[in-house]
């Protein structure tokens, strides 16, 4: 891997992976309870799980960004998965990012209601204003706001975990115990396919975005660093929440928003900057979703690119409508299939092909 360390560019990259992962179910602590401390203490190794699929397919991602010159985003499907099957994901993957898209307008309007006492459509209105606006800035600007505001989530997510664990360690010490008593949905039957689901949703989230993060990268040194860095801190961060999640889940797991709660417990100063945190995680999520949308069937800057994005903002708004928690309980453990699908293609692509062929580990003498 030729070319010099950019320390800077690093940070950039592991920021914007961060940031376009982290959304309305992370920052509300409800798709980590879903997939992690539904299993009780178990769901730490569950995190370990996710955090080698996250670093290894992240930087295999970037560095395919780097490396081709890919005729668009959306061809990196076909490159890792084969004409047929790269054709099934460049129709799937619309509706899903839509789907997700909805999901964090929704959870705008369900955080914004539950702290402010407004209503819910006046929070997707709010996140729909602030997504468009952003829209227009432009990839590169979004690329470095997003890495930015990525970063400032994940020190607050460790502040909310760390101290909440403290402040309740003995629940987390009784918690296996506790949880057989509770009624809670879990996104699989086991801690360990559980992890890989949740890896392979973010996988199949980010593609798109980290293809195009990759091809703006100086060199594969800064996509490899880059991206085990946003791969480990995100999961770092996950995994300090769970513990916090766990250590007060007798209480919580009735909760809409679960971390809120746990700002409230703090105290009421940490829960007014939890909601800016919040309305910041569901919004470094939707501006990347929504340009990617735009980007697959129009051109960045033109007309189309920007009618587009005013009319699926509209229809995102009306889907918001739907019930916030039941859209990810349902959403996010079905993509986790179909990612689970593209993270083999890339494994067979980029490990068996690159590793065993190029190197010719196997070649008989």
């Amino acid at each position: 891997m030729k070319g010099k360390i950019d320390y800077q560019e690093i940070l950039k990259i592991a920021g914007s992976y961060i940031a376009v992962c982290i959304g309305a179910g992370f920052a509300t602590g409800q798709e980590i309870m879903l997939f992690y401390s539904s299993f009780g203490l178990k769901s730490i190794l569950g995190g370990f799980v996710c955090m080698a699929l996250l670093v290894i397919c992240g930087v295999t991602i970037l560095k395919t960004g780097n490396e081709n010159e890919l005729s668009s985003n959306s061809e990196v499907f076909s490159f890792f998965c084969g004409k047929h099957i790269g054709m099934f994901f460049k129709a799937f993957m619309p509706v899903f990012l839509f789907s997700t898209f909805v999901i964090m307008i929704s959870g705008a309007g369900a955080a914004i209601n539950q702290y402010f006492g407004v209503t819910p459509s006046t929070g997707r209105i709010i996140m729909v204003t602030l997504v468009l606006g952003s829209l227009y800035l432009g990839f590169e600007k979004i690329t470095k706001l997003l890495g930015n505001l990525g970063n400032i989530i994940i020190i607050f997510s460790l502040i909310i975990g760390v101290v909440s664990t403290i402040k309740n360690i003995d629940g987390l010490s009784k918690v296996n115990e506790v949880i057989k008593t509770l009624n809670i949905t879990r996104a699989a039957g086991s801690w360990w396919f559980s992890g890989i689901l949740y890896a392979s949703f973010n996988i199949l989230l980010a593609t798109t975005f980290l293809v195009g993060v990759g091809k703006k990268v100086k060199n594969n040194k800064n996509c490899l660093i880059g991206g085990t860095i946003g791969g480990v801190i995100l999961m770092i961060a996950i995994i300090t929440l769970d513990l916090g999640i766990l250590s007060n889940l007798s209480e919580i797991y009735t909760q809409q928003i679960p971390t809120l709660f746990l700002a409230e417990q703090i105290s009421p100063m940490v829960a007014t900057l939890f909601i800016g945190i919040l309305i910041g995680g569901i919004y470094t999520a939707s501006v990347p979703l929504l340009w990617v949308i735009c980007d697959t069937f129009t051109t960045e800057k033109t007309k189309s690119f920007n009618i587009l994005a005013v009319v699926l903002s509209v229809v995102g708004y009306l889907g918001g409508s739907f019930p916030y928690a039941k859209l990810v309980n349902f959403i996010y453990p079905t993509a986790g299939i179909a990612g689970m699908l593209l993270i083999t293609c890339i494994f067979g692509k980029n490990i068996f092909q690159r590793n065993f062929v190029q190197k010719k580990i196997f070649t008989l003498k």
